[in-house]
């Protein structure tokens, strides 16, 4: 083989190497302590406090049935109060029996809208989000809860911090309340446990 030929090869393995840097490491090279993640997306919509629209742009970490795309995300580990009547019902008995108009007058419905309202200050649409998917998540499909949510917990970067959007959720929509308020949920299969997102050594909230 010719110098030359050595040569052509060389270059394109460098090219071909700095390409792959570029496009699956480059989110991660300027910050040592960055959390672990999966998928990349760009929020569209949200729905409610715990569950939002993504395009998901790029899948770092193959998963089955998880691709480019929109996909409607379940915050892992967070449980906020439902805007619809006929899903609080569920939940809590007082509210059984109400009309929508009637249940938008409890607590319960203001504390769905403050928590729809807070991430949205987190997750506006066009922001870059970082997917940890739960790998223990089992509902409908494996990763997805019972109405086929893909279960993430997700996160963003401010300026040069990370942050957990679930975790902010958990400890700033109901900083002040008793523990057992929290939006927590922890009765369902996952690798996360929220409990840790309200410890004050905790470092992405």
């Amino acid at each position: 083989m010719e110098n030359r030929e050595i040569i052509v090869i060389v270059l394109v393995l460098l090219v071909v190497g700095a390409l792959v840097y570029f496009i699956y490491f480059r989110d991660t090279s300027d910050n040592s302590n960055y959390p672990n993640y999966e998928a990349i997306g760009i929020s569209k919509r949200i729905i409610d406090g715990d569950t939002f629209v993504v395009k998901i742009r790029k899948v770092l970490d193959p998963h089955k049935g998880v691709k480019s795309g929109m996909e409607k995300l379940r915050l892992a580990g967070v449980d906020t109060d439902e805007l619809k009547q006929s899903e609080a019902a569920g939940k809590r008995e007082k509210v059984e029996n109400m009309s929508q108009a009637k249940y938008e007058e409890t607590y319960f419905y203001k504390r769905a809208l403050e928590a729809k309202k807070l991430l949205e200050t987190f997750v506006p649409s066009g922001t870059k989000v970082y997917l940890d998917i739960d790998d223990l998540a089992f509902g409908r499909d494996s990763y997805r809860g019972y109405y086929g949510r893909l279960i993430v917990v997700a996160y963003v970067k401010r300026e040069d911090k990370w942050i957990n959007v679930n975790a902010k959720l958990i400890n700033e929509e109901y900083s002040k309340m008793a523990e057992s308020e929290y939006p927590i949920s922890n009765k369902f299969c996952s690798e996360f446990n929220p409990y840790t997102w309200i410890d004050e050594g905790y470092i992405y909230k």
